[in-house]
């Protein structure tokens, strides 16, 4: 008996559907367990879902340069590029930043040296003049009241008129207010004028470094 192609195409998927059933069939149990159970780990579960639009910010801070004046800004970081505290946002020209630097650096060596000449050259030097010119007005006020006695023993014996014993005693009283003025002048540059000095070059300095 002869069969056509598409009866052996129906015998052959039924021979091969018993053939499985049969193979199934003669699998124990514990196989049958064993391949449906799978290890279970902790971790991270994760969910990916794709999404269009834009992002915007929650809280927006103002970015501001620490330099006065107008500054040409050459390098920008994008728009959205996550930072952190300490990361460069931007970078500046630095050909006008580099001349203003020079400059500062110039009032900073002129006011260096401005403190240095006033502490160490003219203050000394001011306060030696005084002290010198103090002296010198003790020694004449000590000279011409020498005088004056000696004025005073001729005119008791007649020897010297009145007149020139008042002379001799405005000079004496001269050079009494001449050595008292340069003695409180000394104390007052030494205490108060040259410490507030000092203070004035030292700021102009402090400002000149910051």
């Amino acid at each position: 008996m002869s069969l056509s192609f598409r009866q052996t195409r129906i015998l052959i998927a039924i021979a091969v559907a018993l053939g499985l059933s049969a193979f199934f069939s003669r699998r124990s149990p514990e196989n049958h367990e064993e391949a449906r159970t799978r290890e279970v780990r902790s971790g991270t579960f994760e969910v990916w879902t794709p999404l269009s639009g834009t992002v915007q910010p929650v809280h927006t801070l103002s970015v501001r340069s620490p330099f006065d004046g107008s500054a040409t800004i050459v390098w920008l970081i994008e728009d959205g590029e996550p930072v952190e505290k300490g990361d460069v946002l931007l970078r500046f020209d630095p050909s006008a930043l580099g001349e203003r630097l020079i400059n500062l650096e110039r009032d900073l060596r002129l006011a260096r040296a401005e403190h240095q000449s006033l502490v160490e050259a003219r203050q000394p030097l001011e306060l030696q003049k005084l002290q010198v010119e103090r002296g010198t007005a003790r020694a004449e006020l000590a000279e011409q009241s020498e005088v004056l006695e000696d004025t005073e023993e001729l005119i008791a014996e007649g020897l010297i008129s009145e007149r020139e014993s008042r002379v001799l005693r405005a000079r004496v009283q001269e050079l009494e207010q001449k050595k008292s003025g340069l003695s409180n002048q000394w104390h007052l540059t030494s205490t108060r004028l040259h410490p507030l000095a000092r203070e004035r070059s030292l700021a102009r300095m402090e400002a000149a470094q910051r």
